[in-house]
């Protein structure tokens, strides 16, 4: 009779898994990505008051959330990159290269602002362009608000069973 083997591997769920329950995973890791991406970002602007540290450790937390978001939309950011003005959605494109490009001013501008204490032109470049950032997040959310929809329902039906 034979040993069974020294070592024994453990079943990655995701491979294992049946469809329907990788599905439900990924479309929960999208709501809770979305959600906490909102909940950060509301969170980051109304920590201002809060003192610079407090504000400044939810910018960085957005950071993350950001990165995560933009991880979990890889596919479609790479089919963005590849086509640029030939995708489909070359509006959404270009929109999110102006709200990367509004969410890096806000960053950068913010680090003078926390280490140096600065109150003067640094300060205003990261209120204005802050609050470009957050009317711009709306907007993202409105260009994507049929993407944005269809998984919510989809999210529905597998939960009430049907495929």
């Amino acid at each position: 009779m034979d040993a069974p083997p020294a070592t024994t591997r453990i079943a990655d769920p995701a491979i294992t898994s049946p469809p329907r329950r990788r599905r439900a995973h990924r479309r929960t890791t999208f709501v809770l990505v979305h959600a906490g991406l909102l909940a950060v970002a509301v969170f980051a602007m109304a920590s201002h008051e809060m003192g610079a540290t407090v504000h400044s450790l939810a910018g960085l937390a957005l950071v993350g959330a950001i990165a995560w978001h933009v991880r979990s939309q890889r596919g479609w950011v790479t089919s963005a990159a590849r086509r640029r003005l030939a995708h489909p959605e070359r509006t959404l494109v270009v929109y999110n290269v102006v709200l990367m490009g509004t969410f890096a001013t806000v960053t950068l501008s913010g680090f003078p602002v926390w280490i140096g204490d600065d109150r003067g032109a640094m300060l205003r470049v990261h209120d204005v362009s802050s609050l470009a950032f957050v009317s711009m997040v709306f907007g993202h959310l409105v260009l994507n608000r049929h993407r944005l929809a269809a998984r919510l329902r989809r999210r529905g039906r597998s939960a009430s069973g049907q495929p």
